[in-house]
C-alpha cells in the first residue's frame, strides 16, 4: 500500500467533503496532528482509522486505494481472476507469466 497515494487521495476526499483537518479528525476520534502524517503519507493509518475515515468521508477502502488509471499504467482487469484452489504457487506464478507474454505480444503486434 503506497501511504503517500493513500494521503493524497484522503486530503481530496476530505477537502470534497468541505472539511477541514480538524473537523475530520474530531469526527474520527483521532488528533488533527495523526490525521495530517496520514494525508503527508508519512504513515499509513491503523485499519480501524482507515475503515472509520472511509466511513465518515462516504468512500469505498478502493475509493481510497486505488490508483486511477489515467495514473497508472500498470492497471490490472478484474474479470482475470484466477482460480487458484488447485494450483501451487509455482503454478500461479506460471500463469501469471503466460498472461503477461501474451500482453507483451499483444503490445508489439497491435493486436
Amino acid at each position: 500500500m503506497n501511504s503517500k497515494y493513500l494521503g493524497q487521495r484522503l486530503r481530496q476526499f476530505r477537502k470534497d467533503a468541505r472539511l477541514t483537518q480538524n473537523q475530520l479528525a474530531k469526527k474520527a476520534g483521532i488528533t488533527p496532528t495523526y490525521l495530517s502524517i496520514i494525508e503527508r503519507g508519512a504513515q499509513l493509518p491503523r485499519l480501524e482509522t482507515f475503515i472509520n475515515l472511509a466511513n465518515i468521508l462516504s468512500v469505498s477502502a478502493d475509493d481510497l486505494l486505488m490508483e486511477d488509471h489515467a495514473e497508472s499504467r500498470k492497471e490490472t482487469h478484474t474479470s482475470f481472476a484466477i482460480p487458484s484452489d488447485n494450483l501451487s504457487d509455482e503454478e500461479l506464478t506460471l500463469v501469471q507469466d503466460m498472461v503477461k507474454l501474451m500482453c507483451d505480444h499483444f503490445k508489439t503486434t497491435n493486436h
